[in-house]
C-alpha cells in the first residue's frame, strides 16, 4: 500500500448520483444547490496569519524538537507544526488576537502560551517573540525565546486571478463540524453507507463486513472519530480528531473557477487510509450554511473497485 495515502480526503460529498443495491435510496442525502452569496464571516476573517520559522530554530531542550509554523485560522485556531528527527507533527489549539498580540489556549480556555509580533522587518518578513508550551501525543513540548525572532508571515496566499481573494476562499475558510459522511464503494466491494457526524469506524466495519479485506493496519487508521476540519486563506487543511490528534496538509484551488481544490503533502507525516490518496482533487460544492466535497478513489490490491468518499461539513 502506498504510505502516502492520506485520510484528509476524506472529505468528500454526500451528493452521491451512483446507485447501489445495498442500502435503500433513503441513504441518499438530496442534492444540494450552490450558495453564490458571502457567509457571515468568522472571527478573525480579515486578521488570519501563518508564521513560518525559516530561518530561526525554536527548539525544545528536551527533545530537540523544533517549532516549524503556527497558523493562526479565522475561526481562531491555533495549528502548531513541529519537527522531530523522524517527523513532523501537528496539534491544534484555540487563538485569541489583541493587536499584535495572539493568545493560544487549550479546549478549556487555559493559557499555553502567547505569540507577539513585534515589528514588521520587510513586506513578508516579522519578528516574533513567544512562550509556547503544547502537548503533541502525551508529550509536553516548550518553546520559549529570549531575543525576537524572524519569521515569514503569510496572509491570504490562497486567492483567485488577480490577486483578490475569491467569495468561496472566503466562505470556505473556517472551521467546520462533520454533520454527516457517506461511502459507496463499486466494483469487486458492493457498498453504500451514510453515517451520521464524524465515526470513521463505522465506514471501517461496513467495508470488512462486505469483503473489503482490510488490513488491522488499515482498521486501525480508520478507528477514529474526526471533530472538525480547518480550512484557512494560506492553504493548510487540518482535521482535529477526538483523539487530540491533528493532521494537516496543504490545499490550493484546482480550477480557475474554483470547483474543486487539490490536496497536497506539506512534509513527511504518519498519515495513512485505505481509500485516500495524497495529490487528490475534491470537488467542491458550498451552499448557504455548509460545505460539500466530492471525492473519486480507485482502488488496486487484491479487490479492485471504486471509493466515492463523502462528508458534509456545516
Amino acid at each position: 500500500m502506498n504510505k502516502h495515502l492520506f485520510p484528509l480526503v476524506m472529505i468528500a460529498a454526500a451528493v452521491i448520483t451512483t446507485t447501489t443495491s445495498c442500502n435503500s435510496s433513503d441513504d441518499v442525502p438530496p442534492p444540494v444547490e450552490e450558495f453564490a452569496g458571502l457567509m457571515p464571516a468568522p472571527t478573525y476573517s480579515e486578521l488570519a496569519a501563518t508564521f513560518e520559522l525559516v530561518k530561526d530554530k525554536i527548539t525544545d531542550n528536551s527533545t530537540k524538537a523544533s517549532l516549524t509554523s503556527i497558523s493562526i485560522t479565522e475561526s481562531g485556531k491555533a495549528i502548531i507544526e513541529v519537527t522531530t528527527a523522524s517527523r513532523v507533527k501537528y496539534v491544534t489549539y484555540e487563538a485569541r488576537i489583541d493587536g499584535n498580540t495572539y493568545t493560544i489556549t487549550d479546549s478549556n480556555g487555559k493559557e499555553v502560551g502567547k505569540l507577539q509580533k513585534a515589528q514588521n522587518r520587510s513586506s513578508q518578513e516579522v519578528s516574533l517573540t513567544l512562550n509556547l508550551s503544547v502537548t503533541i501525543e502525551g508529550q509536553t513540548l516548550t518553546f520559549t525565546t529570549t531575543d525576537p525572532v524572524t519569521a515569514q508571515m503569510m496572509v491570504n496566499t490562497v486567492t483567485a486571478s488577480g490577486g483578490q481573494t475569491s467569495v468561496r476562499t472566503t466562505n470556505l475558510a473556517r472551521t467546520w463540524t462533520v454533520a454527516q459522511m457517506n461511502i459507496v464503494l463499486e466494483g469487486d466491494i458492493d457498498l453504500s453507507k451514510l453515517v451520521q457526524g464524524g465515526n470513521l469506524k463505522e465506514f471501517a466495519d461496513a467495508a470488512q463486513e462486505a469483503g473489503a479485506g482490510l488490513t488491522q493496519e488499515e482498521m486501525d487508521a480508520l478507528d477514529r472519530t474526526i471533530n472538525s476540519i480547518t480550512l484557512d486563506k494560506n492553504g493548510t487543511i487540518a482535521i482535529e480528531y477526538a483523539d487530540g490528534i491533528t493532521e494537516a496538509a496543504s490545499w490550493q484551488w484546482a480550477d480557475a473557477q474554483q470547483e474543486a481544490i487539490l490536496l497536497t503533502l506539506r512534509s513527511y507525516t504518519d498519515f495513512g487510509n485505505k481509500y485516500l490518496t495524497a495529490g487528490g482533487q475534491v470537488d467542491v460544492n458550498i451552499t448557504e450554511n455548509s460545505v460539500v466535497l466530492t471525492l473519486h478513489t480507485n482502488i488496486s490490491g487484491s479487490m479492485q473497485y471504486q471509493a466515492i468518499l463523502s462528508i458534509v461539513l456545516k
